[in-house]
């Protein structure tokens, strides 16, 4: 993975700004995120955010990626802040929707605002599985009957 790594940063540094670039710029972040060298992942993902500010798939997954990795490291006021980030661009992105909601509920606050949220990305995305899923942990009151726990990949 190493020498994967190092060859996709030559490629990168040597490339012209494209839409292909970016992608495997973000896949060098991804590759550190997988093999737990979250540091240089969050190092990699920022240099995406701040080289591709026009690539809104990229930037959109990155901050996805960003959040999941500061909420590993418990910093979860910046992987909220990342969510809130994507939402403010497109509020109605389902996944930011379920993500924000899931960890105020995850964390025992917002819990209305969370609940709604959840509720928003199942209504966005009636497949949404997982959000089905976590809606389930609800009562009728809003209040979280079950835990949310660690989520399932």
């Amino acid at each position: 993975a190493l020498s994967a790594i190092q060859e996709a940063k030559k490629l990168v540094e040597q490339a012209p700004i494209e839409p292909a670039i970016s992608s495997m710029h973000a896949q060098i972040a991804w590759i550190h995120y997988h093999a737990h060298q979250l540091d240089e992942a969050i190092k990699v993902y920022e240099e995406v955010l701040k080289k591709y500010p026009n690539d809104q798939r990229v930037q959109e997954t990155s901050r996805f990626s960003l959040s999941a990795i500061y909420v590993l490291k418990q910093d979860y006021v910046k992987g909220e802040s990342l969510l809130q980030e994507v939402l403010n661009k497109d509020p109605e992105n389902s996944q930011a929707n379920n993500d924000l909601g899931y960890l105020w509920a995850e964390q025992g606050k917002n819990l209305e605002q969370a609940e709604a949220m959840i509720r928003k990305a199942l209504d966005l995305d009636p497949t949404f599985t997982m959000a089905a899923d976590e809606l389930k942990r609800f009562n009728t009151s809003g209040q979280m009957m079950i835990p949310m726990g660690p989520r399932r990949s």
